[in-house]
């Protein structure tokens, strides 16, 4: 029983240590927002955007907002240990919503801890 104990042990160490935080790409946060405003967009019977027209609206160190200039936009993590999409709206961007400023703040600081300590939200 000891050493079963001892096996299990290892393999979950082993299947920790192999587990880590990796960094999302551009083309897979485009992909993952168009699809989250596409689906609030469609819902409104508005007609659905191309990631050819998505543009990046605003950056941080663990999160960006990218959407369109009419409307429609989503804050997706830079990293696989949140969800892709942190949220969405069908909404224009402007970024002077003091309120949603503080949130992509705290949410950003959220996503670069967890990414910095490996911890998967």
């Amino acid at each position: 029983m000891t050493r079963m104990r001892l096996l299990l042990t290892l393999a979950v160490a082993a299947v920790c240590a192999t587990a880590s935080a990796a960094p999302r790409t551009k083309e897979q946060m485009k992909q993952a927002a168009v699809q989250a405003i596409n689906e609030q967009l469609i819902k409104k019977r508005m007609a659905p955007k191309t990631a050819n027209e998505l543009q990046t609206l605003r950056t941080e160190n663990g999160l960006e907002v990218m959407g369109f200039a009419g409307k429609g936009f989503a804050v997706v993590s830079k990293d696989n240990v949140a969800p892709e999409v942190l949220g969405v709206s069908d909404a224009t961007y402007n970024g002077e919503n003091t309120n949603f400023d503080w949130w992509v703040r705290a949410i950003n600081q959220v996503v670069e801890t967890a990414a910095a300590n490996n911890t998967q939200l």
